[in-house]
C-alpha cells in the first residue's frame, strides 16, 4: 500500500473528523481524565471543515482512503512572531509508520507557511501520543506549553497556615496587585513571557462580580500572600468541555513561597469545582516556567503539549537551499 499526499479539501472533512475521533478514543483509553466529548466526530468536523474551506492543509491517502491529515492556520502574532498553528484536533494519522507520515505531511506544509511569513511553527498534540510527540521533536520542535488536568480528589499537602477566602468586588486592589506580581514574574527570567498586560477595569469587575468565576485570596495575618482564579472556558483550541474548570492565574509572593500557600489555594479551588458540578480541573503553563511547572506537575498530569519550532528569520529572504 502506498500513501500519497494531496491538498486537503472540504470533501475530506468527514473522514478526517472520524479519524481524529478514533485517535482521541485511543488516547482516552490510556487517560480517562480526557473529556469524552471529542470521541464524537461531529464535535470537530465543523472546525476541520472551516480550515478545509481555506485550503490550509494536506491529506494522506492510502489506496484512496484518508489515513492522515494535517491542518495549520496563521496566528498573526504569537510571542511576537507570525506563527503557523496546528490545534490538537487538526491532525491525525492511522496505520503503520505514523511518525513517518507526520514528517511527510509537515514537510509538505512548511514551504507554504514560510511563504506566508511564518517563522514559528506551533502544534498541540495529545500527551498520550508519544509517537507524534517524538516525531515533532525530531523535526526541530521543543516544549512550549503544557495542558494539564486532575480529578477532584482532595489535594495533597503540606498546606500553609493561611486564611483563604473567596474574593469579592471590595478586593479589587488586592487582586490587581497580586496579578501585577504574576505578570512581573512571567516577564522576567527564566520565563520571559511578555504579556503586555494592562487589564481594563472591566476585567476586575467581571472576575470579582460574576459568580460563575472565582478568585481566592490567601492571607497570612493582615497581609495578602497569594491568589488563584478559575472559571469554565469554551476555547476551540483547548481540550475541554462544560465539566472542566480552568485555573486562569495563580501567584504567591516571592518571600512566602515553598510554604504550602499555593496548595492551600488549590485545595479551595478543587472543593469549589466539585460544588459547582465540574468533574475535573485544568491548568496550562509554559514549560520554561520552572517554579510553576514544578508545582502544577505535583498535582496535575499532562493531557496535551504544545511544541514549537523557531525558524531562522533569514529563510524569509532568499530562501534556504536543501543540502546536497
Amino acid at each position: 500500500m502506498t500513501r500519497k499526499l494531496t491538498a486537503f479539501e472540504p470533501g475530506h472533512s468527514s473522514a478526517a473528523a472520524r479519524l481524529f475521533a478514533e485517535s482521541y478514543r485511543t488516547a482516552r483509553e490510556q487517560d480517562p481524565l480526557l473529556p469524552p466529548r471529542f470521541e464524537d466526530p461531529q464535535v470537530v468536523e465543523p472546525r476541520i471543515g472551516e480550515m478545509a474551506e481555506k485550503r490550509l492543509g494536506v491529506a494522506a491517502l492510502t489506496d484512496g482512503v484518508l489515513t492522515g491529515y494535517l491542518l495549520g492556520r496563521v496566528i498573526p502574532s504569537w510571542r511576537g512572531a507570525r506563527t503557523a498553528y496546528v490545534p490538537f484536533w487538526a491532525h491525525a494519522v492511522s496505520g503503520e509508520e505514523r511518525g513517518r507520515a507526520m514528517e511527510d505531511m509537515y514537510s509538505a506544509l512548511t514551504g507554504g507557511w514560510t511563504s506566508d511569513g511564518c517563522t514559528v511553527h506551533l502544534a498541540t498534540v495529545l500527551a498520550q501520543d508519544k509517537e507524534i510527540v517524538d516525531t515533532l521533536f525530531r523535526v526541530g520542535h521543543g516544549m512550549a506549553v503544557y495542558d494539564t488536568m486532575r480529578d477532584l480528589r482532595p489535594v495533597d499537602g503540606p498546606f500553609a497556615d493561611v486564611n483563604v477566602r473567596r474574593a469579592g468586588p471590595e478586593d479589587r486592589d488586592t487582586f490587581h496587585s497580586l496579578r501585577a506580581g504574576l505578570v512581573d514574574y512571567l516577564s522576567g527570567p527564566p520565563v520571559f513571557l511578555v504579556t503586555g498586560e494592562d487589564k481594563a477595569e472591566e476585567y476586575y469587575r467581571d472576575w470579582l462580580g460574576d459568580r460563575s468565576k472565582a478568585v481566592w485570596l490567601a492571607y497570612r495575618g493582615a497581609e495578602a500572600a497569594g491568589y488563584l482564579q478559575a472559571c469554565r472556558l469554551d476555547e476551540k483550541v483547548l481540550v475541554t468541555d462544560d465539566r472542566t474548570a480552568w485555573v486562569q492565574g495563580a501567584y504567591t509572593r516571592q518571600d512566602l513561597r515553598n510554604q504550602g500557600i499555593a496548595a492551600a489555594l488549590l485545595r479551595e479551588c478543587v472543593e469549589w469545582a466539585g460544588s459547582e458540578g465540574f468533574e475535573r480541573l485544568a491548568v496550562d503553563f509554559e514549560g520554561e516556567n520552572v517554579l510553576g511547572r514544578r508545582f502544577w506537575l505535583k498535582h496535575f498530569e499532562p493531557v496535551a503539549v504544545s511544541l514549537v519550532r523557531h525558524l531562522d528569520v533569514r529563510c524569509l529572504g532568499e530562501g534556504i537551499q536543501a543540502a546536497d
